[in-house]
């Protein structure tokens, strides 16, 4: 049975984005000082310290024609210890961020080229 092999996508960064954003201002990256790429990166670095600050804070994050983040509580569960089946163990609730894509980034996503 042959596994499908899917090429292996690159993760962004924090850095990587600040440098993609640094390079689409100011032009080819090569010849940007570091000090600008460095305040670029501050830049991506404190906006996503406020949004973790809005997730803690109890709040919904929406970007238009992108997508809603809300925080959502999952219910507590009893589950069970693989290596002993009849040994249940409770598993608090915990809180996770829930996305909501918007309709236009979904059509993008979604289109067949």
């Amino acid at each position: 049975m042959k596994k499908n092999i899917q090429e292996k996508k690159e993760t962004m960064t924090k850095l990587k984005l600040a440098k993609i954003i640094c390079e689409k201002i100011n032009g080819n990256t090569s010849s940007l000082q570091h000090k600008k790429i460095g305040e670029v990166k501050k830049i991506v670095y404190l906006f996503v310290e406020e949004i973790i600050n809005c997730f803690v804070n109890g709040n919904e994050i929406q970007f238009r024609s992108f997508g809603t983040f809300k925080k959502v509580q999952a219910k507590a569960k009893v589950g069970r210890c693989p290596k002993f089946p009849e040994k249940e163990i409770a598993i608090p609730p915990t809180n996770k961020i829930k996305f909501k894509i918007h309709k236009s980034f979904k059509d993008k996503l979604n289109r067949k080229n």
